[in-house]
C-alpha cells in the first residue's frame, strides 16, 4: 500500500486530476503485477533413496537416480514432474510461471543432459568391470 502511495505522489505531476480512484487502481494493479513477475514461483522435486525400484520393481535405478541428483534443481523438478507425473506442458506452465514454449526447450536441454550424464555413468561402470 506505500508503495502504491509513493508511486502516486511521485507521478503527482502527471496526474490530470480526474478519477482518482481509478488511477490509484490502476497504480496498484501494475505494482502488483511486477511484483509477482518478480517472484520466482518455482518448487523442487527432492529425490529420495527409497525411490530407487529393487531388481524386479519398476522405478528409478541407482544410476539414474545418480544422474538426477547431479542436474540441477529446476532441472530435476522438471523431468521428474514432465516424466513421472506425466504433466502436460500447459500444467507446468501454471505452475512454474513459465510458458509453455520456454518449458519444451527447457525439457528438451534436460533431457540431453540427463542422457549424457547416464552415458558418463554407464561408461565409469564399464571402465570399473
Amino acid at each position: 500500500m506505500q508503495e502504491v502511495f509513493l508511486t502516486a505522489y511521485q507521478g503527482r505531476a502527471t496526474f490530470d486530476g480526474r478519477h482518482l480512484s481509478a488511477w490509484l487502481h490502476k497504480i496498484a494493479y501494475h505494482r502488483c503485477l511486477n511484483r509477482l513477475k518478480q517472484k520466482k514461483r518455482f518448487t523442487t522435486f527432492p529425490l529420495q533413496e527409497n525411490m530407487v525400484a529393487p531388481e524386479a520393481e519398476d522405478g528409478l535405478s541407482a544410476a539414474t537416480l545418480s544422474a538426477l541428483q547431479k542436474l540441477k534443481p529446476q532441472e530435476r523438478t522438471l523431468i521428474v514432474l514432465r516424466i513421472m507425473e506425466d504433466y502436460s506442458y500447459d500444467e507446468l506452465s501454471r505452475l512454474m510461471g513459465v510458458q509453455p514454449a520456454a518449458l519444451r526447450k527447457q525439457y528438451e536441454r534436460a533431457k540431453r543432459k540427463l542422457a549424457l550424464l547416464l552415458k558418463k555413468e554407464q561408461e565409469a561402470h564399464d571402465e570399473a568391470i
